[in-house]
């Protein structure tokens, strides 16, 4: 109950602060993997912590939202694979699928609103530009 609570906070503004990003990407993975059918495999590989200044409540939106993109492009079968490093300040994330992937001719508008990459009957999939935020962030 505590993840969906967490998930379902609304806010107008960022929070920028320093935040372990390997909490966030287990949050959203047990609320991810009880939204996806049984033919999905996650691998995950996680440094923890993963320290990194950023707004926490956004980059869970943005790994849900990809987790879940993958999962529905797979169509119920299939690996993702989320792997989270730190070096230094640096962290990086990655999740990775093993779906067909997003064709050439889209991938320079994937961060355009309300460009949905999957248009399946009964699927709604979620915008990948839901937390970008072009330009430097400041405090």
């Amino acid at each position: 109950m505590r993840n969906i609570r967490n998930f379902t906070k609304s806010k107008d503004s960022i929070e920028l602060r320093r935040q372990d990003l390997s909490e966030a990407l287990e949050d959203t993975l047990v609320l991810a993997v009880n939204s996806m059918r049984y033919g999905i495999k996650i691998h995950k590989y996680l440094e923890i912590p993963l320290m990194a200044y950023c707004d926490v409540d956004s980059m869970k939106q943005v790994f849900l939202n990809l987790i879940l993109n993958a999962a529905q492009a797979m169509k119920g079968t299939g690996e993702i694979w989320v792997t989270g490093k730190q070096k230094r300040d640096l962290v990086c994330v990655s999740i990775k699928d093993s779906g067909p992937g997003i064709a050439q001719e889209i991938r320079d508008k994937i961060f355009e609103a309300f460009l949905y990459l999957l248009k399946q009957e009964g699927q709604y999939p979620r915008p990948i530009c839901a937390c970008y935020r072009p330009g430097p962030l400041t405090e």
